[in-house]
């Protein structure tokens, strides 16, 4: 019996081990990354919040333009395996806008973040066609540039390095210090320009408040039109020709 209750007791332990050493194989960060990968895509929209900085009649300088952004995963094997086509579209039907970019996830630096690269396409789209070939030195990264994740309470928040994100833009030096947040709900983020010289900032709102997109939501519905295909007869009024 002893020889018995010896080897059963070893087999415990040996199962107790092996799932200690499975519950380590990977890292806070590489949870995260998964789980931001599933988070991420979608469309987003801020139309509540600019219709309410108008109807709030707040100054221009602090109103939020229209912006619609659309995130979906793609395959780009250049860029490694979590990769999604990032498209902004600002401004309204008539007059909008469009800019296209890659953005990657990676877990780390550190064991519990995440890291976010873009890669802009500076003139013109990126089509689907080109997504199989299209390589990182195609498109524009700059150094100091990448978000860093964290995990919050109910979201993942991402900043960038201070001051670190330099380059070029309408003929200045600039930099930017902005942050992503990414919630079930919702897609937050600064897009804040500062000269390097007297850091003045030239773009985003003057009150220095985010872009606050909401995430659609697909849905069906249904319209029963009064006394029309079966529709319930109650009186209503129509208008022709109007």
């Amino acid at each position: 019996m002893k020889p018995i209750a010896m080897l059963g007791l070893a087999a415990v332990l040996a199962w107790s081990a092996d799932g200690t050493a499975q519950g380590k194989d990977s890292t806070p960060g590489e949870r995260h990354l998964r789980v931001m990968a599933e988070l991420l895509p979608g469309v987003y929209d801020n139309a509540n919040q600019a219709y309410f900085d108008r109807r709030r009649g707040l100054p221009e300088a602090d109103r939020h333009a229209r912006m619609q952004t659309t995130i979906t995963r793609v395959r780009a094997p250049a860029f490694g395996e979590h990769v999604f086509l990032w498209v902004n579209r600002t401004g309204t039907d008539a007059q909008a806008t469009r800019s296209w970019r890659i953005a990657t996830l990676s877990a780390g630096p550190a064991p519990d973040t995440v890291t976010m690269r873009h890669y802009l396409r500076m003139d013109g789209e990126i089509t689907s066609a080109e997504l199989a070939t299209l390589r990182p030195e195609d498109l524009r990264r700059t150094e100091g540039c990448d978000y860093v994740f964290r995990r919050r309470a109910d979201h993942y928040a991402g900043r960038q390095p201070t001051r670190a994100c330099r380059f070029q833009w309408e003929g200045r030096e600039v930099y930017t210090d902005n942050e992503i947040q990414l919630s079930r709900t919702s897609l937050w983020f600064h897009d804040h320009k500062y000269e390097l010289r007297g850091q003045r900032r030239i773009t985003g709102t003057a009150s220095g408040e985010p872009f606050w997109l909401e995430r659609a939501r697909t849905f069906h519905c249904y319209v029963d039109m009064p006394g029309v295909g079966g529709g319930r007869a109650e009186p209503f009024e129509r208008y022709d020709g109007v």
